[in-house]
């Protein structure tokens, strides 16, 4: 039961993020403005498909693969193409414009969505959501 409450999370973080920020930015003159969304004590700017992360680390909520803090903004290296993002207390969410869904952080009652209950610091692809929320 807590694995399904888990996944439920996932998909409602998900399709939240994804009505609040179907895209990137406004285009202004040309230039898309990053999106910055909090996120308990943490925060995550996305600025053309890249994500920037610092704030409380306690659960790898950062992505960068440490529990470290941060007070500098920080980019995670192996998400490209993010089209929407959501964050929680102590776990984060971003859709790439593949329709994969990444998760980090704490995974207590598997928020994660990738089938366990282990904390990450680095991103994981959650289960069975790809290309379910890209439409066509």
């Amino acid at each position: 039961m807590k694995k399904l409450i888990g996944f439920a999370q996932v998909v409602l973080c998900v399709f939240c993020a994804c009505n609040a920020f179907a895209q990137i930015g406004t285009r202004n003159g040309g230039r898309v403005h990053p999106i910055i969304v909090g996120g308990g004590d943490h925060t995550i700017m996305n600025e053309a498909g890249t994500l920037w992360l610092w704030g409380k680390n306690d659960n790898g909520q950062l992505g960068n693969g440490t529990t470290t803090n941060a007070s500098l903004a920080a980019p995670i290296s192996n998400l490209t193409g993010v089209v929407a993002m959501a964050a929680r207390n102590l776990h984060t969410l971003a859709l790439e414009s593949d329709g994969t869904v990444w998760a980090w952080g704490d995974n207590q009652y598997g928020q994660l969505g990738d089938g366990t209950t282990t904390d990450r610091t680095t991103a994981v692809q959650t289960s069975s959501l790809t290309s379910r929320l890209i439409p066509n």
